[in-house]
């Protein structure tokens, strides 16, 4: 779930990014939405009692360390990161909503650059490794 989560916008990005057509707001507004009801899914599926303890977050990924790069990707939720999630899948899509009556230059940059944001923000809310969190910042 938290990696569908993590992957619907920055797919979303450069599929919006790629395809040169006035419809790219309506791209970025579907998986705006899509993301909003996905982040309602978590939530539904949350127990706040665990979150509590640290040890206990819902909803992680945890790799091994590489060898390579020496870090690790360590994501998960808890109860506050869930509300944060949600506050951004939702302003995010109401942000997109209120741009339909403005005039946009360049449509497929600001809507990319807008699902771009979300990844990052989730990304941060996420995030319990330090590298990732400064990689997402």
């Amino acid at each position: 779930m938290l990696l569908a989560l993590l992957l619907i916008p920055v797919i979303g990005s450069a599929l919006v990014f790629a395809w040169k057509s006035p419809s790219a707001k309506y791209i970025a507004l579907v998986l705006a939405f899509l993301e909003m009801a996905l982040s309602f899914y978590m939530l539904s599926g949350l127990n706040f009692v665990t979150t509590i303890d640290s040890q206990n977050l819902q909803y992680q990924i945890n790799t091994p360390e590489s060898s390579f790069l020496k870090t690790s990707l360590h994501l998960g939720v808890d109860g506050l990161s869930m509300l944060f999630i949600l506050l951004t899948t939702i302003l995010t899509s109401l942000i997109i909503l209120s741009s339909f009556s403005q005039t946009v230059k360049y449509k497929n940059t600001f809507y990319g650059l807008i699902l771009l944001m979300q990844f990052g923000l989730i990304g941060v809310f996420t995030s319990l490794d330090g590298l990732m969190f400064y990689a997402f910042w």
